[in-house]
């Protein structure tokens, strides 16, 4: 039996959007280090700007390298994206929620993940998900079923799914549901206590069968 980490059960009770707004948010909640990789969502947000699509980008996280901060913060300058692109840290946990509510769709470039829980949140706050495909992403999401995976080193991979998800509704209402019915199965904090307490229960199952066989075997 796989034991999932669950996911806050507030993400469950997000209410849908509908649709996808004229100018999206983008939301990418990770630390600011390399990575995380958000210089190149940075690139392919400057690649979708160049095709017409207006996006904000929300890079929500504590600052653990100063030095990439700066770079991203260049970036930015740079490429004229102030106005579109904001770099917040410092957000309490329980304050992601405002965060995950206002979001159109959660991206997530990072190039090395161990479990990897923004992609669970983002699947149970009922948003469209583009996330690297590495092994941490891959068990979760379902590619072109209810969310895309993309090259994390590949700006314009990232920015023609982005593209996709904005210019389909029908897209956006498929993802969105699909994602947040799987997070209900696998990540809902009821869920995951049946399966915990399940677990225990195979545990002392097999521990009164191992020592009633031990107590048979010493009468022998």
């Amino acid at each position: 039996m796989i034991l999932e980490n669950p996911v806050n059960i507030n993400l469950f009770e997000i209410p849908e959007k509908e649709g996808v707004s004229y100018a999206p948010t983008i939301l990418y909640p990770a630390l600011i280090r390399p990575l995380k990789n958000q210089l190149t969502l940075l690139q392919a947000v400057k690649l979708l700007r160049k095709e017409g699509f207006h996006v904000n980008v929300e890079l929500v996280g504590s600052i653990r390298d100063v030095k990439y901060y700066f770079e991203l913060r260049k970036f930015i300058k740079q490429e004229k994206l102030e106005n579109s692109v904001k770099i917040i840290p410092g957000v309490p946990y329980d304050s992601m929620i405002e965060y995950y509510t206002k979001a159109d769709i959660i991206v997530v470039p990072s190039l090395q993940e161990s479990f990897g829980m923004v992609v669970p949140e983002a699947m149970a706050a009922g948003k469209p998900v583009v996330a690297s495909n590495i092994p941490a992403f891959r068990e979760k999401i379902d590619d072109k079923r209810d969310g895309f995976l993309i090259n994390p080193k590949d700006p314009d991979d990232i920015s023609e799914k982005i593209s996709r998800i904005i210019v389909s509704y029908s897209l956006q209402k498929k993802f969105k549901r699909r994602a947040r019915r799987k997070a209900i199965s696998r990540w809902h904090p009821k869920i995951v206590g049946e399966k915990l307490i399940r677990f225990y229960l195979e545990i002392v199952r097999k521990e009164d069968e191992e020592r009633a066989s031990f107590e048979y075997h010493s009468r022998l």
